[in-house]
Parts: C-alpha cells; structure tokens; sequence
C-alpha cells in the first residue's frame, strides 16, 4: 500500500498580501545593516519572480533590476568620500561611496520588487479612500501587463495604444469583486508569520549590532 502525502495548498488574499508588504516595509526601510538590506533586497527580487507570467517577463524583471542597481551604484560613486580603495583612470573609487550606491540602490530595487509580491491588480480595499487607492494599483499593474507590449519608434502612438488597451476597473458596487472571496489558506497565513518573523528579527538584531 503506498502513501502519499499531498502538499497543502497555499492561497494569499490580495488585502493579506497588502497588509503583508505594509508590516514588513519599515523593517526594510529603516534596516542599517547593509548586509541584512542586501539580503532582503535579493529574497524580494526572487520572489517577486513568481508573480512574472513568462520566462521573457522573468528575464526583463531580472535585467531591469540589475542595471537599476548598477546605474544607482555607479552614479553615487562619483561623488567619492571616505577610504580610497583603489584608482580607475585618475579617479578615486572609495569604500564610502560604494557603500553609499548600494544602500540607496537597494531601497529601489527592494521597494519595487516589494510592491510586485504584495500589491494585487484586483486589491479592493474598504472606504472611499481605500478604492480610489485601489484604482490606483489597478491601473498600476495594467501599465506593467502591457509595457514592452507596443514597439514603435512614435512615442505619442506608443503612448495612445498604451492607454487604450487598459481595461477600466470593474464595477462592483457594494459587492466584493471574486478575487476578493479568495481567502489565506492555513499555510499561507503560516509562510506569512515566518516572513514578518524573520524580517522583524533581523531588524531586531541589526539594531544590536548597530550598537
């Protein structure tokens, strides 16, 4: 007799993953160690990878998020200070400047990839204020659907095709959008406790060793 354990499956609500991303955002935001940062930043960037549709979208996410952080990263180091660690054509590249372009490169690419994992196009949240906010992520994960969509050299046609393919929000009334009905699953509340665990701790632990 063989016996198989079957994997339970995990399920966020789009208000779960929202509140989510809000709890653990000042544990990033405020983290000085930079190593923690860059970690966090990495752990964002590779989960946010499962929200990509395709292995194209996989790809332009990953090169996006790279030279965004080399742009940052060399841009910041041209304003030198602190230990020289070496010379490049007469120009002195320096530990503080370094460590300078990578904790504001982080912030950016860590932020982006945040809002990618945590932010739902059908997030509905209470409250006149809550949908006019909703209408923004909703419009905001429409405009992500279609970028690289339209390849034309005309910027004001681009712009034009762009804005026609976006699909107005759905009107729901008082009711709750299907997508909302969707609830956490046990394992899914489960992976977001060990993820505001884990944030939370480290930040914790950084405040320690800033000391």
């Amino acid at each position: 007799m063989q016996i198989t354990h079957k994997l339970p499956e995990i399920h966020f609500s789009p208000v779960m993953l929202f509140i989510h991303g809000f709890c653990i955002l000042p544990a990033f935001i405020f983290q000085k160690v930079l190593l923690f940062r860059v970690f966090q930043t990495i752990l964002f960037i590779f989960l946010s990878l499962f929200h990509a549709s395709s292995s194209v979208d996989k790809r332009k996410q990953l090169v996006f998020s790279f030279f965004s952080f080399l742009f940052i990263l060399v841009f910041n180091m041209l304003t030198p200070h602190g230990e020289v660690l070496f010379t490049l054509f007469n120009f002195p590249v320096t530990l503080g400047a370094i460590n300078t372009g990578i904790f504001k490169a982080t912030v950016f690419t860590g932020l982006l990839a945040l809002s990618k994992i945590t932010i739902a196009k059908n997030l509905s949240l209470p409250g006149p204020a809550g949908k006019m906010v909703s209408k923004v992520f909703y419009y905001f994960g429409e405009l992500k659907e279609v970028q690289g969509k339209y390849k034309t050299k005309d910027i004001i046609k681009r712009i034009d095709l762009i804005l026609l393919s976006i699909t107005p929000p759905p009107d729901t009334g008082d009711s709750v959008p299907i997508e909302q009905k969707l609830k956490t699953s046990r394992a899914g509340i489960l992976l977001i406790c060990i993820s505001l665990f884990f944030h939370w701790g480290i930040f914790i632990l950084s405040l320690y060793i800033a000391k």
